[in-house]
């Protein structure tokens, strides 16, 4: 798409930003219905279902590319769309950036909204030149920034940790990520995880000459990079280090024909990473579940694509891990639930405590377990009687449990600031990490006479 300023991008938009000049603008929002979801997100996801799948799974670079995808969606032509602009046509100084936007999700709608995404004014590269910048901030512009050209200007960094901030920027443009594969060997590795690295370059880093001591790790990072090519993937499916084919296994679009060959591998790390593949069929997960590796039967069971009826017949496996997968995986039916949490061993039950699957009456009748009060603690969805429960367990004993409640996010504020009371410095100093404290009761914290309290609170809420 053609580049625009700052002008022509805000009279695009007329009336859908709020803010002015100085401060910048705040998008006023764009809602996306499930039936646009795949033409939204570039067919990264086909139906709502999956879209609410990724969004749980809360994987930052699958995060990163959905809002990309969204972005270009809604400011762009589908594909990309441009994150800096121009303040004067022509001048040379892309000073205006677009920021990343906030998800809200309406389920009764089937739908999300697109909103709080971020039109500001940035500094200028002039200025930048001028007036030396910390390492540190450096830093955060190669982490954050969209801007093409602010990013070649980064790649010429002379500081390595800087290069390594910009070589994982999944916006770093391929003329700078190949500019740092020469300037820096040691970054290769992670321009080969980088999603925007294109195929040649891929190439070229996975033929890295033998002798190189970051060579298994590069081919490695290639082989799980999702932009990797069917070819260069049936090369490194055969790769003489183990961690390389399992790169390979854990790819979700290796092809499934190249799966199916991993799951003969000789090496149980190999095949196991297979079995956590999502995107393996229920053939091939039927017959990884039979693997004599209990790690690999292990993978199987924490699988989210794994079929109900292979659970159940899991649940009853004569390895303690294998059966503590299935009580994690939070697909798996309620009534195994409930089989699980009397198991005989203690960290099944204690899968199940943490289990966001769980239902509330489960979670109430494990309360009666001692070896669970931790995991029960820190599950964000055990009901608020629950967490009051814990929370009033008293001495040293109980500590770790009462800072999982004060930890947990799902704590309500008046439990927080009970708890912000609590006997042990640790409990309170967790309380005041919590992001749902009150600032008054920072306050009143700040005062607290422990130091190591103070200084949460300064770090963390300042």
């Amino acid at each position: 798409m053609d580049e625009i300023n700052k002008k022509q991008f805000l009279e695009n938009f007329e009336g859908e930003f709020e803010g002015n000049d100085e401060n910048g603008y705040i998008y006023k929002g764009f809602f996306v219905s499930a039936s646009e979801i795949k033409d939204a997100t570039n067919r990264m996801v086909s139906d709502w279902d999956e879209f609410l799948e990724l969004i749980e799974k809360n994987n930052d670079e699958d995060i990163q590319e959905l809002n990309n995808y969204i972005m270009a969606y809604i400011f762009g032509d589908g594909d990309v769309f441009q994150g800096s602009y121009e303040e004067i046509a022509g001048n040379g100084e892309y000073n205006w950036y677009l920021d990343f936007g906030k998800i809200i999700i309406n389920k009764k709608n089937e739908g999300f909204k697109y909103t709080n995404v971020r039109f500001y004014k940035g500094y200028e590269i002039i200025k930048r030149e001028i007036v030396k910048e910390s390492v540190a901030s450096r830093e955060k512009r190669a982490i954050e920034s969209l801007s093409p050209n602010e990013l070649k200007e980064l790649a010429k960094d002379e500081d390595e940790d800087v290069c390594f901030k910009l070589a994982g920027n999944v916006n770093t443009p391929v003329e700078a990520l190949e500019d740092l594969v020469e300037k820096w060997p040691r970054l290769r590795k992670v321009v080969a995880a980088n999603v925007n690295a294109p195929v040649p370059l891929l190439e070229k880093l996975a033929g890295v000459e033998d002798g190189d001591e970051w060579n298994y790790d590069i081919r490695e990072a290639v082989a799980g990079n999702k932009n990797a090519p069917k070819r260069l993937l049936e090369k490194l499916r055969t790769d003489v280090a183990s961690n390389v084919r399992a790169a390979v296994s854990k790819n979700k679009n290796t092809p499934m024909e190249m799966l199916e060959k991993l799951t003969e591998d000789e090496d149980g790390f190999v095949r196991g990473a297979v079995a956590e593949n999502m995107s393996a069929s229920a053939s091939i997960l039927e017959k990884l579940a039979a693997d004599e590796n209990e790690y690999v039967r292990t993978g199987v069971a924490k699988n989210w694509s794994t079929s109900a009826s292979i659970l159940e017949k899991m649940a009853t496996d004569e390895d303690e891990f294998v059966r503590g997968a299935v009580a994690e995986n939070e697909k798996v039916s309620i009534p195994l639930l409930e089989k699980l949490a009397i198991d005989k061993e203690d960290n099944v039950r204690q899968s199940v405590a943490t289990n966001k699957s769980s239902p509330t009456e489960l979670l109430e009748k494990m309360v009666e377990d001692e070896t669970v009060l931790y995991y029960l603690a820190e599950n964000v969805n055990a009901p608020i009687s629950l967490l009051e429960k814990l929370a009033e367990l008293p001495g040293d004993k109980y500590e770790a449990v009462r800072r999982n409640v004060a930890v947990n996010n799902s704590t309500p504020i008046l439990l927080l600031e009970k708890l912000a009371e609590d006997e042990d410095e640790y409990v309170r100093c967790w309380a005041a990490r919590n992001e749902n404290m009150p600032a008054c009761k920072l306050e009143e914290l700040a005062g607290d006479e422990q130091p190591t309290l103070s200084s949460v609170i300064s770090t963390f809420h300042l």
